[in-house]
């Protein structure tokens, strides 16, 4: 019927009167809708408005408390212990500051020195190397001991501008901190990540384990040089150590060395290995050694003295035991000669026997050795010499007994003769100058003989 019937059907009054029912319903709904979003706007806005005024009060009050909590903090800023002056003078390569703060109960360099310490010394500044990173809240927590204590709580931005108005170009501690560390990353300790986290530079971990190296070897020597001294002065008398300090000792330059021991345990250079040599030489002076002259300062004076006086005595001795065994030696190979040829000059000093030459040294023993060598080969042809002799002047009176009476014998053995120049007993001496004597004989006596 909707479809098929007249139009006039759908345009009754009745339609009509509930189709503006419905338009002015619609319309109400929209406009409650909008007077509803209009006063959840004008609640949002005066909620914001109290919220921010509620924040400017409590930055007011924070502000406030902040500023009177400077004012009435009673640690003295401008104080530098001794300690931190002694760290700062070591690490002089960083780069401290004296920046205008606020918040802090000590002097800049000393919550500084502790950050320090934390971050960039051995072993710690490794743990930061990789598996940890440095942020400014982690390092506020280090040095959270040196702020003042209503500083330690985090800062909104509100009583940060309020306390930039009461100091004008003064830095909170989060500002002063982060300042110190990208100071650090500037001169190449620190590497900054994009997301304002720090981290230890590679280049600085190497220098810092290099570092520790050259310390833990510096600590050894010195741990040692401490106890070789302590023992060599353990085997001296307590009356000859006096007033020795070895502290004060370390730190003295001896005579003769470049540096003072403390400063050669440092560097481990040639000049301490010269230094090391020396003290060798004293330990075994110490150990009933050879002399040195060289003491470095310790309290050997009496040790010199003694170890002078073993030495003369090994000298003497040592002299003593070098005569006796030459003497004994020519005793051995000269026999009844040894005397005299002990007692003779030698062939380097005619003003000195063999036997005080030979307690010279052990070269001028061996020289004697070697003459009294040459000796004994000279004494033995002789022995040789005069047993030969003997035998054949045995064999020339033998010969010639046969040709001459006793009375006469003798007067041929012993009568001077013109061929020899001498007499033939004293001639025949070997088979040559027995013959020679044998042809002396009457001829046909000594055909007989043959």
């Amino acid at each position: 019927m909707l479809t098929s019937g007249p139009r006039d059907w759908l345009s009754n009054a009745k339609q009509a009167k509930f189709d503006d029912r419905l338009r002015d319903r619609l319309a109400a709904e929209a406009a409650k809708k909008l007077r509803e979003l209009e006063d959840r706007a004008k609640r949002l806005a005066a909620a914001e408005a109290r919220r921010v005024r509620s924040e400017q009060m409590e930055a007011q009050r924070e502000s406030a408390r902040l500023i009177q909590a400077v004012r009435t903090h009673k640690g003295d800023l401008n104080q530098i212990p001794d300690r931190i002056s002694a760290f700062v003078e070591q690490f002089h390569d960083v780069p401290w500051s004296h920046p205008k703060t606020v918040g802090f109960a000590v002097h800049p360099l000393i919550w500084q020195a502790d950050l320090v310490k934390e971050l960039i010394t051995f072993p710690n500044a490794l743990d930061y190397q990789w598996p940890e990173k440095i942020s400014i809240s982690r390092a506020l927590r280090t040095i959270s001991r040196h702020l003042v204590p209503d500083f330690r709580r985090p800062l909104a931005a509100a009583v940060i501008a309020k306390l930039r108005d009461e100091w004008p170009h003064h830095r909170v501690p989060t500002e002063a901190v982060e300042l110190f560390l990208d100071d650090l990353a500037g001169t190449g300790f620190l590497w900054r990540s994009e997301a304002g986290e720090f981290t230890v530079t590679q280049e600085y971990a190497d220098r810092l384990s290099a570092s520790e190296r050259r310390r833990q070897e510096f600590e050894s020597r010195s741990e040692d040089l401490r106890h070789r001294i302590n023992v060599i002065l353990a085997r001296l008398p307590a009356s000859e150590l006096g007033s020795f300090d070895l502290d004060r000792w370390l730190t003295m330059r001896a005579p003769g060395q470049k540096a003072d021991p403390t400063t050669l345990c440092r560097l481990g250079d040639d000049a301490f290995r010269d230094f090391d040599r020396a003290l060798k030489r004293i330990e075994l002076l110490s150990e009933g050694g050879p002399v040195t002259d060289e003491i470095l300062g310790l309290p050997l004076s009496e040790e010199i003295a003694r170890a002078q006086l073993r030495a003369r005595e090994k000298l003497l001795m040592a002299a003593s035991n070098r005569r006796l065994s030459l003497t004994q030696a020519a005793q051995l190979e000269l026999g009844e000669d040894a005397n005299s040829w002990l007692s003779g000059p030698s062939e380097d000093d005619d003003e000195m026997s063999w036997i005080d030459q030979a307690g010279l040294d052990d070269l001028s023993y061996q020289r004697a050795r070697v003459s009294l060598a040459s000796a004994a080969v000279v004494r033995r042809a002789a022995i040789r010499a005069r047993n030969e002799a003997s035998s054949r002047r045995n064999e020339l009176r033998q010969a010639a007994s046969k040709v001459y009476d006793e009375q006469h014998l003798e007067l041929f053995l012993h009568t001077f003769h013109p061929k020899f120049g001498k007499s033939p007993f004293e001639h025949c001496v070997n088979h040559r100058t027995m013959q020679e004597c044998i042809e002396l004989l009457p001829r046909t006596k000594r055909t007989k003989i043959r």
